[in-house]
């Protein structure tokens, strides 16, 4: 079985205009509300993951398992149309 990853850098929205939106802000809420509103301590400890898989300020693929894919999908679902089907497209690859 090949392993999951999540790649926030890979992460694109774009705004009305058709420019490429920056998601620094995004990935911060999504790391955050994972981290601090996880309601077990895998969704918590899969928000400091991403958070802290930052090279030269460019987020990296993080492996993910099964459960935390999951927990990603589950906490996608809570964002706007846009902003979830951008997020729901890098994690279904």
């Amino acid at each position: 079985m090949e392993k999951k990853t999540f790649d926030f850098s890979k992460v694109e929205i774009l705004s009305l205009d058709g420019k490429k939106m920056g998601t620094e802000q995004l990935r911060a809420e999504v790391c955050n509300s994972l981290y601090m509103q996880g309601q077990d301590i895998t969704e918590c400890e899969l928000g400091r993951k991403l958070w802290h898989a930052v090279k030269d300020g460019v987020p990296q693929p993080v492996e993910i398992s099964e459960e935390e894919e999951k927990k990603l999908r589950q906490q996608f679902e809570k964002y706007p149309y846009l902003i979830r089907t951008a997020l729901l497209k890098v994690l279904n690859g």
